[in-house]
């Protein structure tokens, strides 16, 4: 397998895309972002897209719907309350979000360059190692921290590995903004059939406030039998949510299954995270999409592996808590595949 990288100007400077195919797939980098900018699958003469992403490299790297990004330091809402970390009390600013900083704040990763660590080419498999930095109280958190994302790309299978480390303790909670679209094209995402390994979710008001850890059976959340979502879309494009954008906690197996019926496009997400949130974009950003030039809400899900966002402000959740100088590491693996019809 090889890696052929190409350089592009944009509105904020030039950024690289990394691109890679196996025989089935092709998978496109970012060093903007540390990003997925692309899946997609190869069939004789034809691509399929599998993810939503912007046509222009300027959306890409201007939008605020984290196409594909890393996302970090704190994944989700953080909320504008204080909070103590260690002896001292913090408070961080809003950020899109009228209350809470959203996914880590205006110089958060996913709107930093990277620089690009290392190459590995192997016959098969790629390792792409991207590299950044967070100074103390960027964005109001404590703690110069260095992150490493390293991406090793199989033939079917994309695994993201994070490592940081801070010289204080902070919050650290990194994900992948990534949005399935499994080819559906001009459909929605509503006909998908989702499992998940989870049988609580966190209940929020509509601010996205926790009010209790819920049990999922025989609720519109109960995915641990695969089933599809359109019922579960159904009520809650009646809500304020618009549509799914909610924290399951995950059991032992810490899986995410989704596949489109008329596509036989799927993903399995695994994860060693705690927790998962399903968004599924609610509220796009209106630009034309690579897929698409009529790009609407319910058309890619992001499944987005984390601690429980915001969890330093609830005893009995995840606190997302990085001591000084202690390694941080987590995965999260995509494997594609397609069901023969």
């Amino acid at each position: 397998m090889k890696v052929n990288t190409t350089k592009h100007q944009t509105i904020i400077g030039d950024i690289h895309l990394l691109s890679i195919e196996s025989n089935r797939y092709r998978y496109v980098l970012s060093d903007y972002g540390a990003s997925i900018y692309e899946v997609a699958y190869l069939e004789n003469d034809k691509e399929t897209m599998l993810t939503i992403t912007p046509d222009s490299l300027n959306d890409f790297v201007s939008s605020k719907c984290y196409y594909g990004k890393t996302v970090g330091r704190t994944s989700g809402r953080l909320f504008s309350k204080s909070f103590r970390i260690g002896k001292k009390s913090y408070k961080v600013k809003p950020f899109i979000s009228k209350d809470a900083m959203l996914h880590g704040g205006p110089h958060g990763f996913s709107f930093k360059l990277f620089d690009i660590k290392e190459i590995i080419e192997n016959e098969h498999e790629i390792i792409i190692t991207f590299h950044t930095s967070m100074k103390n109280l960027e964005d109001d958190l404590p703690g110069d921290l260095t992150l490493d994302v390293t991406y090793i790309i199989k033939p079917d299978e994309i695994t993201i590995h994070y490592d940081a480390l801070s010289n204080e303790e902070t919050l650290c909670n990194v994900t992948n903004h990534t949005y399935f679209s499994l080819g559906i094209e001009e459909e929605l995402i509503d006909q998908s059939i989702l499992s998940i390994s989870s049988q609580k979710y966190l209940k929020t008001d509509e601010g996205y406030h926790l009010e209790m850890l819920e049990d999922t059976k025989s609720s519109i959340f109960d995915f641990y039998i695969s089933r599809t979502l359109e019922d579960t879309m159904d009520q809650l494009k009646q809500s304020a949510f618009q549509g799914l954008d909610h924290t399951f906690l995950l059991d032992d197996k810490h899986e995410v299954s989704i596949y489109h019926p008329r596509t036989n496009h799927g993903v399995l997400v695994k994860t060693s995270y705690p927790a998962v949130v399903l968004y599924t974009h609610n509220f796009p950003d209106q630009i034309p999409m690579k897929f698409t030039k009529t790009h609407k809400k319910h058309q890619g899900i992001a499944i987005e592996c984390q601690y429980e966002p915001s969890g330093i402000h609830y005893s009995k959740l995840n606190h997302a808590l990085l001591e000084k100088h202690q390694a941080y590491h987590h995965f999260i693996s995509y494997t594609f595949f397609r069901h023969e019809v």
